[in-house]
């Protein structure tokens, strides 16, 4: 047994060395003492996956500010095994019922109804994320936690890139010229390449809101579960003048999609970056109108 532990491990280490989207996630000493573990807790493993998704520090960064806090937030969300406590040792089983809820990912008939940390485990390992004949009972080190994360990671980059690809054949079968789905560091995003909006107001144009419209019945197929909308805005007036603007601009589109039923309030955030991030250049007119912007990235 020790000698298939040992084995892993150069496994786990070597495919962590290769994939870098996980180590900007986290910081090199945690890494070096999380290699070093035999075992971890559910803590650590909360801290480490929710982390490591990305998504949560884009709405709430005090959510993963610490283990104590993952672990909290992770089991008021129904993401952790019954009966155990932050310090209890992880099991695979465990962690892949982490990581299936954390990641969003979306299992089979048995998994869907039972939602237990059997049934994800089981999951992972039909996707190719667990590898090797390991007992779902088996404690889980450092190794282990980093390469199963790193999976993941590379699942649903993968998953990513054919999601940007279904929504862009949707959006130019709609004849929708303004909208554009790319792959960024937070995810899938829909951003609008052209003005959606009049000068320094949340007030649409007509063909913007049509094209809003089509967006909307695209996220609706594609079973969308959580969004965050982001405004933006063009370098004119005060900083806070442009702020406020582009809360206006994420505000809009948020009840637009609410009134359409696209999910329920407390599923779409919003948040505004004023004219911080520019895409245009805001020396020219056509620059400006492409800043007047509002991007909605997928989170689940």
């Amino acid at each position: 047994m020790k000698m298939a532990i040992k084995k892993y491990r150069y496994i786990f280490v070597l495919c962590f060395m290769l994939v870098s989207a996980f180590v900007q996630a986290q910081t090199a000493q945690r890494i070096e003492q999380l290699l070093e573990k035999e075992t971890i807790s559910y803590q650590e493993a909360a801290w480490i996956i929710l982390e490591a998704t990305g998504k949560f520090s884009l709405v709430n960064t005090d959510v993963i500010s610490g283990p104590e806090k993952a672990y909290q937030y992770a089991a008021e969300n129904g993401w952790l095994p019954v009966n155990i406590t932050p310090d209890t040792t992880a099991t695979l089983e465990g962690v892949s019922l982490l990581i299936m809820h954390s990641f969003g990912i979306k299992g089979g008939i048995l998994y869907s109804f039972f939602k237990s940390p059997h049934y994800a485990y089981r999951e992972l390992v039909y996707k190719g994320i667990i590898q090797g004949k390991i007992s779902p009972k088996m404690a889980v080190s450092g190794n282990m936690l980093i390469f199963s994360t790193n999976q993941t990671i590379m699942e649903q980059e993968e998953d990513n890139f054919d999601l940007v690809t279904k929504i862009n054949t949707m959006l130019r079968a709609n004849n929708v010229a303004n909208a554009i789905a790319v792959l960024t560091g937070e995810g899938v995003t829909i951003v609008f390449a052209t003005p959606q909006f009049q000068a320094n107001t949340a007030e649409m144009f007509a063909a913007e809101s049509d094209d809003l419209r089509v967006i909307t019945g695209i996220l609706k197929s594609i079973a969308v579960r959580k969004i965050i909308v982001s405004g933006h805005s063009a370098l004119a007036g005060t900083a806070g003048a442009q702020m406020g603007t582009s809360i206006e601009r994420a505000q809009a589109v948020k009840d637009y999609f609410i009134s359409q039923e696209l999910m329920p309030d407390n599923d779409i955030y919003i948040r505004g970056f004023g004219a911080q991030r520019p895409v245009g250049d805001n020396n020219t007119a056509e620059g400006m109108a492409r800043n007047r912007r509002v991007e909605i990235t997928i989170v689940e």
